[in-house]
C-alpha cells in the first residue's frame, strides 16, 4: 500500500483545507486525525509509528528516509487512512457545529 497525503480516497477520511503562510506544508487534517487515533489508542503515544506519522503531517512523505517510508507504507498508512467510524463522524459533525458562527 503506497499512500500519499495528497491522494485521499473519496468519502473516507479527510476533507482538505489550505492554510497559506510559513506553515502551508503542514497537514492540519492529518494532525487532527493523529490526535483522534492516539486518543482511541490506535497509535500508541510515544511510539515510532506515531512519531513518523506526525513527521509526515509536518514535512510530507517525501521527507521520510527509506526505513521510515517502509514503516509508513507497511504499518502506518493503513491505520491513518482507514475510514472514519460512525462515532468519529458524529464527533466531527458536533465539533464543526460548535465552531460555526451562527451570528452571521
Amino acid at each position: 500500500m503506497n499512500c500519499s497525503p495528497a491522494r485521499y480516497a473519496p468519502g473516507t477520511l479527510f476533507w482538505r483545507e489550505t492554510i497559506m503562510g510559513h506553515n502551508d506544508h503542514i497537514d492540519i487534517d492529518l494532525h487532527e486525525r493523529l490526535n483522534e487515533l492516539e486518543a482511541m489508542q490506535e497509535l500508541e503515544r510515544g511510539s515510532k509509528e506515531l512519531g513518523i506519522a506526525r513527521f509526515v503531517a509536518d514535512n510530507g512523505i517525501s521527507a521520510l528516509s527509506e526505513k521510515q517510508l517502509y514503516l509508513w507504507n507497511t504499518k502506518i498508512a493503513e491505520i491513518v487512512y482507514q475510514p472514519l467510524t460512525e462515532e468519529e463522524k458524529l464527533r466531527k459533525v458536533l465539533d464543526d457545529d460548535r465552531s460555526y458562527d451562527f451570528s452571521e
